[in-house]
């Protein structure tokens, strides 16, 4: 949702604020990935998923910027935001609809900060 004034804001000095704003939201976006497959996941294979977050991720850096430099080509600069835009709704579709798939493992629901 920050990169949606990115859209609209032609001058490079009045992006910086939501630039930066939107950049602040990639770390608890990590930190909560990576909490979430420590406490889903049987210690067993924690590195691997670990391992998974960080392959999807590059990936992700990899066919967004890709989309994006199509659509600089062919749209220009500010369009290009629709990217993130459009990825982070996609995000928050895929965890409303999948979020019930999620199941704590036994050796972890012991675990003091999982009761709420």
């Amino acid at each position: 949702m920050c990169s949606i004034p990115l859209l609209l804001v032609h001058d490079i000095w009045l992006m910086v604020p939501f630039v930066v704003l939107a950049g602040v939201a990639v770390s608890p976006s990590l930190i909560s990935s990576f909490t979430l497959a420590e406490v889903l996941v049987p210690r067993a294979v924690v590195t691997e998923a670990f391992t998974w977050i960080g392959t999807a991720l590059g990936l992700g850096v990899a066919i967004g910027a890709s989309v994006a430099g199509k659509i600089v080509d062919v749209s220009g600069a500010n369009a290009a935001f629709l990217v993130a835009t459009v990825a982070a709704g996609v995000a928050a579709i895929a965890v409303a609809l999948f979020q019930r798939l999620l199941h704590v493992p036994a050796e972890h629901a012991a675990a003091p900060e999982l009761v709420r």
